[in-house]
């Protein structure tokens, strides 16, 4: 066997993972696959059937379970009338085993954080807030469109 560069992907979220059933990781694991350095991919719903093999109705619904699990976001792209592929965004989630800091290491944390250039999503506190915040908001995005027809496939 010969290792070659770009055959290996990192999964983010293992042990939040291990909860969900087999077609959801396996449709996860290809997600993070298509990533990019910001987290986000757009394959089309018949790529990602192709690679998992599972069918298209498979991957609708578990693309639904793991936007339910905070796992990742969806968000519609257009050109002109028709529908391109979706934008696909991976979060990172905290862990069940991830223990937050006490009170008196708060300091030390806080002087050990990455500088600004790092991107928020390793910061934990803040990632926990962000998966809030867009949640949040992508249910009040999704009851709103609720009503229009072309969602509603």
């Amino acid at each position: 066997m010969r290792y070659e560069k770009g055959n290996f992907i990192t999964v983010p979220n293992k042990s939040e993972l291990k909860k969900l059933d087999a077609h959801s990781q396996v449709l996860f694991m290809w997600l993070c696959s298509f990533t990019d350095e910001k987290g986000q991919c757009y394959p089309s719903v018949n790529r990602l059937a192709e690679c998992c093999g599972l069918s298209r109705k498979t991957i609708i619904d578990r693309v639904k379970i793991l936007i339910d699990k905070g796992f990742l976001t969806k968000t519609y792209r257009y050109s002109d009338k028709s529908q391109k592929s979706n934008l696909y965004q991976i979060h990172l989630l905290p862990s069940a085993t991830d223990t937050p800091p006490s009170a008196t290491d708060e300091k030390k944390v806080v002087q050990e954080m990455p500088s600004p250039s790092v991107p928020d999503a390793h910061r934990t506190k803040d990632n926990e807030l962000n998966i809030k915040e867009r949640k949040d908001a992508f249910k009040k995005f999704k009851d709103s469109i609720s009503s229009l027809q072309i969602f509603n496939n």
